[in-house]
């Protein structure tokens, strides 16, 4: 063997051990990647279908068991917080049936007329809550709400001045779902009323009389009166300015 062939084998030897090397180094650093990742899956809060559809298979026994009990803990977890939710909301659900046990509560569609009306009902309080006292711009009122003392589902009363207050957001809500904010409402609206405004509510809702005049004159009406109340707060008129209601038993020319 002359010692140019020797000097290719030698060669080709060395070039044959360095690719081996670089093979081994790459695997052993993609192993390593591999492990680390899966490290960090079972740190993390991933999904339970994540967790279940990443392959495994390259695992040791210690890794799956470590695999298995993170997976037992995440659905322990996801189990508890799907029943806390699901008590929280049965409960939430009682309250409000405990709250409004003997009142009437309807979802009636709000149309024009319930719109005029309302604005006529904020813009008499001067766009202030009638209980907390907070101020809201005319020209932003979203937060305003025209709040009914009986349901706007007993159409005797839907219209009727003596039956609404202006309240913020949260005294309606008060006044609807808790006991103090209903007691507090109430107080009030008896105070405004007195005996005989009371009474005389109560009478129209024991008559059920249902609405005899159409939603576009009760619009119109309320309009009119709307335009009137923004023109009179425009001037400066800062006090509570009452509105005359609408007959809605007796057919009107408006």
């Amino acid at each position: 063997m002359t010692a140019v062939s020797l000097n290719t084998q030698m060669s080709n030897l060395f070039n044959k051990l360095v690719r081996i090397s670089a093979l081994s180094g790459n695997k052993f650093k993609q192993e390593r990647q591999i492990n680390q990742k899966h490290q960090r899956e079972l740190k993390s809060t991933k999904t339970i279908s994540q967790l279940i559809t990443t392959q495994g298979t390259h695992l040791t026994c210690a890794e799956k068991k470590q695999r298995a009990k993170a997976i037992g803990q995440i659905v322990e977890r996801q189990s508890q917080i799907k029943l806390t939710k699901q008590l929280i909301k049965q409960q939430n659900r009682e309250a409000v049936e405990r709250s409004t046990k003997g009142r009437r509560y309807d979802r009636i569609t709000r149309d024009s007329a319930d719109e005029v009306f309302s604005q006529c009902v904020r813009l008499r309080a001067n766009c202030t809550c009638e209980i907390c006292g907070m101020v809201f711009s005319p020209n932003n009122m979203k937060n305003l709400h025209c709040c009914h003392w009986y349901g706007r589902g007993i159409q005797a009363l839907r219209y009727d001045p003596n039956n609404a207050v202006a309240l913020c957001r949260n005294c309606h809500f008060a006044s609807d779902k808790t006991t103090e904010g209903r007691t507090k409402f109430g107080q009030m609206m008896k105070k405004r009323l007195g005996d005989l405004g009371s009474l005389a509510l109560q009478h129209k809702v024991k008559e059920k009389k249902p609405l005899t005049l159409s939603k576009q004159q009760i619009t119109a009406h309320y309009a009119i009166i709307a335009r009137h109340l923004r023109q009179l707060r425009h001037q400066g008129r800062e006090d509570f300015i009452n509105f005359s209601g609408l007959d809605i038993y007796q057919k009107e020319t408006l």
